[in-house]
């Protein structure tokens, strides 16, 4: 009866509608469904109400006083990283992992694992002197082996041989040869 009012000059009834909700106050009922309490949310995500409020200060979303909208306080959670208080933990773990990688090098190289630049440098240097010796005297050895067959063949493939390891050294003496298949830049 209370909906109802009469209309003193017409003598009508009128009956006063109740508004039909609207899309807004749908999606805005809706929303309020995520809205949980300081203590739900420190439940859910177990956590104080000081880890939560330190959360507050950081950014979290709030909806008001000691209320929370769960969804966005989980886009939020998941989703920050850029903070500087995110930088700086991710950078101190960063710190942390290759301090521990330089100490396994350290106790790997006192068990003898690495050896010196130095060292490598100066093998490499042997080696190469040697490679360069004997690949270079390819060409002499098979003329002396074709030789006693025939003298002609012998000068030629002494040529051909001596040409391609010249080549070959030239090319790796300046640093365009390939390594592992893959050109060297």
């Amino acid at each position: 009866m209370k909906n109802r009012i009469k209309n003193k000059k017409m003598g009508l009834k009128v009956m006063k509608l109740k508004s039909t909700p609207t899309k807004d106050k749908k999606t805005a009922k809706a929303d309020e469904t995520w809205v949980y309490s300081t203590a739900e949310i420190c439940d859910f995500f177990e956590i104080s109400a000081e880890t939560l409020n330190n959360w507050y200060k950081k950014g979290a979303p709030k909806k008001g006083y000691g209320k929370w909208n769960l969804k966005e306080l989980i886009k939020w959670k998941y989703t920050q990283t850029d903070s500087p208080e995110a930088r700086k933990i991710k950078a101190e773990a960063d710190l942390k992992e290759a301090k521990a990688e330089q100490e396994l090098i350290k106790l790997e190289k006192e068990k003898g694992k690495y050896i010196p630049v130095s060292q490598v440098k100066e093998d490499l240097i042997q080696l190469f002197g040697y490679l360069k010796k004997e690949i270079t005297s390819l060409g002499h050895e098979v003329a002396t082996e074709i030789n006693s067959y025939d003298a002609e063949i012998a000068i030629s493939a002494k040529e051909v041989i001596d040409k391609k390891v010249n080549y070959v050294l030239e090319l790796l003496a300046k640093g365009e040869g390939r390594i592992g298949g893959k050109k060297k830049k």
